[in-house]
């Protein structure tokens, strides 16, 4: 019996829906999708933040040029080189130097604004000026060596690093470097 010829017989109905290996399989391939999709997130928020901590190092570089702008007899007396962490001064040379006058000398003024750009760096930057370059301003006589920071020459290197967390590295962190140089 042919069901061209019974088209309406019990054993004769064309095949309807979707069977249950069809299903799973199409439920595999979703989940493969969905993960590979979480994955993207993933990459793409750690980018982000790591080009925002970029971000953040820059506009400290460049807030530490600006102040040493500012305040070019000290710069060219060397009152900005600092190649460890800078002590407190106890003053801010804006409100409240000691006397009252709010008279600062312009060494006086590069302590506070060394001071001032490297707490500033701690708080801004995960594991701020930690690793091998740390935070540091200094004169260098070969600007196309990132850490040389060997007293000499009159080209100034600005340089920030700071520690994230990186699965790739045998750590689980990575120590990130920003450098910006300028002549006074």
């Amino acid at each position: 019996m042919q069901c061209a010829a019974m088209p309406h017989s019990p054993t004769c109905r064309p095949q309807q829906g979707f069977t249950l290996v069809e299903v799973l399989v199409a439920l595999i391939v979703l989940s493969i999708g969905l993960l590979g999709l979480a994955a993207m997130q993933t990459k793409g928020l750690h980018y982000n933040h790591e080009a925002y901590l970029r971000s953040a190092a820059t506009v400290l570089a460049q807030d530490m040029t600006d102040r040493m702008r500012a305040n070019r007899s000290a710069v060219l007396n060397g009152d900005y080189s600092t190649t460890s962490a800078p002590s407190d001064p106890g003053y801010d040379c804006a409100n409240n130097f000691p006397g009252g006058n709010n008279t600062c000398t312009p060494a006086q003024i590069a302590k506070a604004d060394r001071y001032a750009w490297y707490t500033q760096a701690q708080s801004d930057l995960p594991g701020g000026c930690t690793g091998a370059t740390g935070c540091k301003i200094c004169l260098d006589s070969n600007p196309t060596d990132s850490t040389a920071c060997d007293g000499g020459g009159n080209v100034y290197s600005i340089i920030l690093s700071w520690k994230e967390k990186d699965p790739n590295a045998a750590t689980g962190f990575a120590t990130h470097d920003f450098i910006t140089r300028f002549q006074p």
